[in-house]
Order: C-alpha cells, then structure tokens, then sequence
C-alpha cells in the first residue's frame, strides 16, 4: 500500500486556492478533477525528485512543453493551456520566474505545430494552396511532408532554447515580492492573493 504524502505547499498554494474570474473557476473541470484527487501534487513531487537542478527543472519543463506541443498540434493555445499549470507549479517550486517559465513555455509549443505535416497551421495552408492552385496555375500544392524541415526558424529556436537550458543562459529566479534575482532566492516569496 503506498504512503500518502502530504500536498506540497507550493502546489496547494497554486492549484487549490481558489481563484475566481466574474464567477467562474480559472481553470477547466479536468484540471479541477487532478487536482482535487491529488495527482497533481504526486506529479509535481515526482518530477520535481528527478529534476533536482534549476537546469534539471527547466529541462523537465521543457521537454514536458515540447511532448504536449507534438501531441497537440491543432492550434498552439491548446498544448499551451494543457501544459502551463504544471508548468507553472514545477517552476514555482523551484523558484524559476514567471518570465523564464513563460519563455520556455512559449517557445517549446510554438516550434513544433507549424513542422509537423499533420498540425493545424500546416493543413490550413495546405488548403489555401490547394483552392489557389485551381484558380493559378503558377501555385504548386505541396505534399504534407515537405513542411517537415522547411521552416527551419522554429527549429532554429526551439535548438535555441534548448541550449539556453541547457547552459543557464538568461534564466532568472524568483525574489522576494516576485521580483527577478540572478541567483535562487532562499528566503520566502510572498504569494499573491
């Protein structure tokens, strides 16, 4: 029988509080379903037990960014509201700042959705070319793979990212009143309300 631990604070103060926005909840039912169960908790203590770096972290919320982002591929809003409240949990706990962890963030979701033959942007631009070409006859309609390495910008700073990880170049923690500090801060940050 496996021993129930007690929540994390840093996760109890960002997912059970409650928050509300003109009456209604912040976050989705499903979210409200794990968190309330506690797998939330357990998730956010396990992977902050493998990454115990700031590198480490920053690694894990990275590479957690990037799977929602291949997965999901429709639109970049989707994998990016999936991810970004664990992504923000992992982070808080360990005092990465709310810019670093929104950069990793948006870089990691919106490198892979418009690479992959099969996302959202891809096959919107697939169709216009296809309704193009009927009309001129210059316009080629290209197959779906040949996006697979041709916007080489989004690799390019997906690789980036993944160096300034990799590196710490850039990363900030979080200090006192929220405020950027270059070294993790160790006192307590002030959570808002």
């Amino acid at each position: 029988m496996a021993s129930k631990r007690s929540p994390s604070p840093v996760v109890s103060a960002t997912f059970r509080e409650k928050r509300w926005n003109r009456g209604k909840p912040s976050c989705s039912s499903s979210w409200r379903i794990l968190i309330s169960s506690g797998f939330m908790d357990e998730l956010v203590d396990y992977l902050s037990q493998k990454a115990t770096t700031s590198r480490g972290a920053e690694l894990v919320m990275y590479i957690f960014a990037s799977i929602f982002s291949v997965l999901i591929l429709a639109i970049n809003t989707i994998p990016n509201i999936c991810a970004s409240p664990l992504l923000n949990a992992v982070g808080r706990k360990n005092g990465i700042h709310p810019y670093r962890r929104a950069n990793l963030l948006a870089v990691a979701v919106c490198s892979f959705n418009v690479c992959m033959p099969f996302g959202g942007s891809v096959l919107l631009l697939l169709g216009i070319m296809k309704t193009l070409s009927s009309t001129y006859s210059f316009v080629e309609v290209l197959a779906p793979s040949a996006f697979l390495f041709t916007p080489f910008y989004p690799i390019l700073l997906w690789f980036s990212m993944l160096f300034a990880v990799m590196t710490g170049w850039g990363r900030i923690y979080e200090g006192p009143q929220g405020a950027p500090v270059q070294e993790p801060y160790t006192g307590t940050i002030v959570q808002e309300n």
